[in-house]
């Protein structure tokens, strides 16, 4: 019997076909903007503002039961926005509405902007992820957040049993799927797919462990003390009546730990794939989602996220 061989390292040094690029998030950007982030995923980078709840920019626009997330799209080589653009724009206000408490600001909008400066691949799914860290940093009410990551289909749509068994292939060629693709990848494959998938933290009994613990109270003392500052302003008092936050956490018993839905918010197929190839992909991506939401989750324990946007954040996540 034959053993496989270890696939061969990608082009840009990673190990395995499921291993993500570095990611990077910025915030707090934009000085006009209500939130901005920009998120980096490789050489792929996006910037993205967000702006309101504000008046919609036309009546026809307007609903009278909701606030109406608008989005615009634009490419790194500028110009006019086409059907492509106009399609991904589409996807993403897909994604943010589902994502928003939008019945709190009836009759608004929020305009999320999305600026490409870079990509080198995957740029739908780092549009999507900055997108959902823009609406964080500018403090809107989100019932979850959300996460995208894009996979490389490269086995033709009629190989025979291509991608079973996951990442593997036969001995000596390259992998069937590929997570988180740059471009020269993408160019490769014979369908790209990008797959965002909505997550938050729940609280589960008994007691987490290494770094989900260390993430989970770290995002506990962050809420804890934001809540706790938001209420001395208010009341113009210390918190010295006995509701430390400290003791609030240690007296919490009940640990966080982050749940990826397995429904999508956004599925986005450019090509052609086996249904076997599609499972596998759609897999492969919500692993990738959880690990991008890990990120995300640290970045708003350690209170990276300015005051509004951690407030809403471990309320969205916690």
């Amino acid at each position: 019997m034959s053993h496989a061989q270890p696939l061969p390292p990608r082009h840009d040094g990673r190990t395995s076909p499921h291993q993500l690029r570095d990611s990077a998030l910025q915030r707090a950007l934009h000085s006009r903007a209500d939130g901005s982030a920009l998120w980096r995923q490789g050489g792929t980078a996006v910037l993205a503002c967000v702006y309101g709840p504000r008046a919609p920019a036309s009546m026809a626009s307007e609903d009278p039961e909701r606030c109406v997330v608008e989005v615009a799209w634009r490419p790194r080589a500028g110009g006019s926005p086409g059907a492509q653009e106009r399609a991904l724009e589409a996807a993403i206000a897909r994604c943010a509405q589902g994502a928003l408490l939008a019945r709190r600001h009836p009759r608004c909008a929020v305009l999320v902007a999305l600026q490409v400066l870079s990509d080198d691949g995957g740029a739908l799914a780092c549009g999507v992820n900055a997108a959902c860290a823009a609406m964080v940093d500018a403090g809107l009410p989100m019932a979850f957040m959300f996460g995208a990551v894009a996979c490389a289909l490269s086995s033709p749509p009629d190989a025979e049993g291509g991608g079973r068994g996951g990442a593997g292939g036969a001995a000596g060629r390259p992998s069937p799927l590929l997570l988180d693709p740059d471009a020269d990848e993408e160019a490769r494959a014979a369908a790209v797919l990008v797959v965002a998938y909505p997550y938050r933290a729940v609280l589960v009994s008994g007691t987490a462990t290494g770094a989900e613990a260390a993430a989970a109270a770290a995002a506990a003392a962050a809420a804890a003390a934001a809540a706790a500052t938001a209420a001395a302003a208010e009341e113009g008092k210390g918190a010295g009546d006995g509701s430390d936050p400290e003791q609030q956490q240690q007296q919490q018993q009940q640990q966080q730990r982050l749940r990826v839905s397995e429904g999508a918010l956004l599925v986005d197929l450019r090509g052609r794939a086996a249904d076997e190839a599609l499972a596998l992909g759609l897999r492969a991506c919500r692993k990738g989602v959880e690990a991008l939401a890990a990120f995300a989750r640290e970045v708003v324990a350690e209170g990276v996220l300015r005051g509004a946007g951690a407030a809403a954040a471990a309320a969205a996540v916690g």
